[in-house]
């Protein structure tokens, strides 16, 4: 681990001024971290994408958590989920969104004298289809973790060590991914998903997703889980339907990432 260490800070060194697309997540947390240590709080910011396909509570606390790092913490706008890739909802929304966001980023960190802009992407990121690459690689953002060959449980070890309170937190999908494609992304969508989720984890759970289809309600869960789901069926289905869900379902399948 020391020596990935290593590698990440002679990385980041030479970029001298970076602008970190932060989300408070353990990948974004470790790289702001490590920056801020190699380059002085001086010579980063923080900057962090505002908007409703995010729960408000995520981000008060990623907000928080940066501001405990001594970093110096900007927001943006973004995505704008008005515009048409969000309102058709099309398969490589991602993209869209991910494009809009570095956009506002990159302009942000220019504006304010930042040469580079640098995200949280990690090495195991890259074997994966995920369209959002696509708009990293167009915009010309590092990913600083990757070029370290620093892995998904390498980024968790070191957050560990640095006693990054993240560190273990579970993976978490913007709130977009919880409506199915064709289905448009509005706001009222995206508010009910977020409540239907801290309904959820108020019961214990740590990993899941509640996949939204009109007045059904998908709850996804890792199958070790289901138990616990049986245990509490009760007030499960009754939190669900308080919400405005006819029907609850359980996903024998288990819990997708995205």
């Amino acid at each position: 681990m020391s020596d990935k260490l290593d590698s990440l800070s002679r990385i980041l060194r030479p970029m001298d001024r970076v602008a970190v697309a932060y989300s408070g997540g353990v990948d974004s947390a470790l790289l702001l971290r490590v920056t801020l240590e190699t380059l002085g709080r001086g010579n980063v910011l923080a900057v962090m994408a505002v908007a409703p396909i995010w729960p408000e509570a995520e981000q008060n606390r990623a907000k928080r958590l940066a501001e405990e790092m001594g970093a110096n913490v900007r927001t943006v706008r973004a995505p704008d989920i008005s515009q048409p890739a969000f309102a058709e909802h099309v398969p490589d929304r991602c993209y869209f969104c991910k494009r809009d966001i570095l956009t506002h980023v990159i302009r942000l960190a220019q504006d304010s004298g930042f040469r580079w802009v640098a995200d949280g992407t990690n090495l195991d990121d890259l074997k994966e289809d995920r369209p959002g690459l696509r708009a990293l690689r167009e915009l010309g953002v590092r990913s600083p973790l990757a070029e370290a060959g620093l892995t998904k449980s390498d980024v968790r070890a070191l957050a560990r060590e640095l006693d990054l309170q993240v560190w273990d937190e579970p993976a978490r999908a913007c709130l977009a991914t919880r409506i199915p494609f064709g289905t448009p992304v509005t706001e009222e969508r995206l508010r009910l998903a977020e409540a239907a989720e801290r309904a959820i984890a108020r019961l214990g759970f740590r990993q899941f997703r509640c996949r939204i289809h009109d007045h059904l309600l998908r709850l996804e869960l890792p199958p070790e889980d289901f138990s616990h789901a049986l245990e509490e069926r009760e007030r499960i289905v009754s939190e669900m339907h308080r919400l405005g869900f006819h029907h609850v379902t359980l996903d024998l399948d288990g819990m997708k990432r995205r």
